[in-house]
């Protein structure tokens, strides 16, 4: 199935008040889908990827951080609330190098940016950005939870070959996401079964 246009969308799911409005279609597709978002999600590589290392990292230290405050009796609400949201975040930055890229971290372990060559091809850039993560992975994840996995002997473990290891693990798992079965539900071979679905669950769960 090709992708389908907004135009087409509307037409097909019997949109018939948006549908008249051409020019706000074609707009809306072009200068916000294709020039805006769809730019940024081929800028962002490996979203879910990142976001669910994020997420991990994140709601690890929150629950940490929550058990610090309860054994001292820390209860200032400010502190508490910004915290909760701001002790973990992955940036990706594109910057001329004279190699392929690197990780950098701040030195409160709050942020990790991976910082890439801009005049890689997209392929060699999710490849880099893959590596990198893995790296994150094993710092953030194992060495910051190690009942994780308990007894790893970090001492004698090889780094390099484990992130290559996970590199090509998070690579496969975006090239197969929606290939594998167990995530056949998410395939979508008509859009009208989009408009059945929104309908059944509008008449499900509307009050």
């Amino acid at each position: 199935m090709h992708k389908l246009k907004l135009q087409e969308i509307a037409a097909r799911c019997g949109y018939t008040e948006i549908a008249k409005q051409r020019k706000l279609l074609d707009d809306l597709e072009s200068n916000i889908m294709d020039n805006l978002i769809l730019k940024y999600i081929e800028k962002s590589l490996l979203s879910h990827w990142k976001s669910a290392v994020e997420n991990i990292v994140l709601q690890t230290r929150q629950y940490k951080f929550k058990n610090h405050c309860k054994e001292i009796s820390y209860t200032n609400p400010k502190v508490i609330k910004i915290m909760n949201v701001a002790l973990y975040k992955i940036f990706i930055k594109e910057k001329k190098l004279f190699e392929y890229g690197y990780t950098l971290k701040d030195k409160y372990n709050w942020v990790d940016v991976i910082v890439i060559n801009e005049e890689m091809s997209i392929k060699e850039k999710r490849c880099v950005v893959a590596h990198e993560l893995a790296h994150i992975i094993i710092d953030r994840i194992l060495k910051e939870n190690i009942d994780i996995i308990p007894n790893m002997d970090f001492d004698n473990l090889n780094e390099e070959e484990l992130a290559n290891i996970l590199m090509c693990y998070i690579l496969l798992d975006k090239s197969f996401f929606y290939k594998n079965a167990q995530f056949e539900d998410y395939v979508i071979i008509d859009v009208l079964d989009l408009k059945e679905l929104r309908d059944s669950i509008l008449k499900k769960y509307r009050k």
